[in-house]
């Protein structure tokens, strides 16, 4: 008698928490249901192009690659450059300190930019071509933020 009172209680137990001991789901990674019942399951991965996960879940490291950045001049040719990227979460940001601006020109207009040495491209505001170099014809490149 003694142990069926021990197993009702610890049945009890493991009823009273059933989302302590589910798995994260394989496809998405979220807890609330199982694998084979998720809406992503058949969605392509971002990541590494195999349907059935996302990229958050994706076992593979996140792809960056650069083919044929310079070509017979040695310059940049950003029609060859072909990277991905993927972007987890930003929860909230906080400036530590001042943004490293410098003075440039671009067609003769002179403003001050911030400095990311870090960065493998320079991005700019509508505004910001608007009033520099908006007389300059655009090209379509291959890079994909």
């Amino acid at each position: 008698m003694t142990s069926r009172a021990n197993l009702s209680r610890n049945t009890t137990k493991a009823k009273a928490n059933p989302t302590r001991q589910k798995k994260a789901c394989t496809n998405c990674g979220w807890r609330n249901h199982n694998s084979d019942k998720c809406k992503y399951k058949g969605y392509d991965c971002r990541n590494c192009g195999k349907r059935g996960h996302l990229t958050t879940v994706c076992k593979l490291k996140s792809v960056n690659h650069v083919s044929k950045l310079n070509n017979l001049n040695g310059n940049l040719n950003t029609n060859e450059i072909d990277q991905s990227f993927s972007v987890i979460n930003v929860a909230s940001t906080t400036t530590i300190c001042d943004a490293y601006t410098l003075p440039v020109i671009i067609d003769g207009c002179y403003m001050n930019v911030v400095c990311d040495t870090g960065a493998p491209c320079t991005l700019i505001s509508k505004a910001t071509y608007e009033k520099a170099i908006m007389k300059r014809t655009l090209r379509k490149c291959k890079c994909r933020l």
